[in-house]
Parts: C-alpha cells; sequence; structure tokens
C-alpha cells in the first residue's frame, strides 16, 4: 500500500502589492508536510481501494486553525468519507502550524491533498 501526502499552498493576500507577497520556500512547504503527515492515521481500506481528499486549512498569524477545516474535494464512497474524516483529524491534531510570521499572507489559507493508494 502506498500513501502520499501532497500540499499546495494558496496565496490568498489582501490588497497587497506584487512585491510585498512573500512565498514559502520548497523547505518550508516540505517541513509542513512532514508535520502533518505524521498527526495522519489513514484509514484502513480495502486492498486495491485508492482515494483522494483536498481539505482547506485557514490559519491565524499564531498558527492555530481559524475555523474547521474543509474538505473541498473528496472521492466518492465509504474510501472517501474515511479518508476525509482523517484528513480533518490529523490537521486539527497537528495545530499549532510553526510558519514564519513575516509570511503569513502566503500560509493563512492552505489546501492539503491526501493521497489513499
Amino acid at each position: 500500500m502506498q500513501i502520499a501526502l501532497l500540499l499546495c499552498v494558496l496565496a490568498v493576500p489582501q490588497m497587497a502589492e506584487a512585491s510585498d507577497t512573500q512565498t514559502l520556500t520548497e523547505q518550508e512547504i516540505s517541513g509542513l508536510r512532514e508535520v502533518v503527515q505524521r498527526c495522519w492515521m489513514p484509514p484502513q481500506l480495502q486492498a486495491g481501494t485508492s482515494a483522494e481528499v483536498k481539505v482547506r486549512i485557514r490559519l491565524t498569524p499564531s498558527g492555530e486553525l481559524d475555523g474547521t477545516p474543509q474538505v473541498v474535494e473528496a472521492a466518492d464512497g465509504e474510501a472517501g468519507q474515511l479518508l476525509a474524516q482523517s484528513t480533518i483529524r490529523a490537521v486539527q491534531r497537528c495545530a499549532p502550524y510553526s510558519l514564519p510570521e513575516a509570511k503569513y499572507e502566503a500560509w493563512r489559507e492552505i489546501v492539503i491533498n491526501f493521497v489513499h493508494q
């Protein structure tokens, strides 16, 4: 069984000039991916079942979750539902996140893609 965790970071700057917008480095994204992966306990799915879920999280400047994580895309059926539940638990369990406060506009909203193969 192969389990993958992909992380997409969406910068959603409000009224920022292009020169003011900072992005996370590959190292910062990789570090966030590793933290979430350590908290993730993938569900036991039938052999050969693959599923994918995308979860959006919003964070405060201190790295706390700002509200409940939202499933923005999920596979159909029981596998998708189980994977969605496990992803939400993972991101809640990992909080707060340690990210560079100076780059808050780059990480205040993050979409995490969980793939179970």
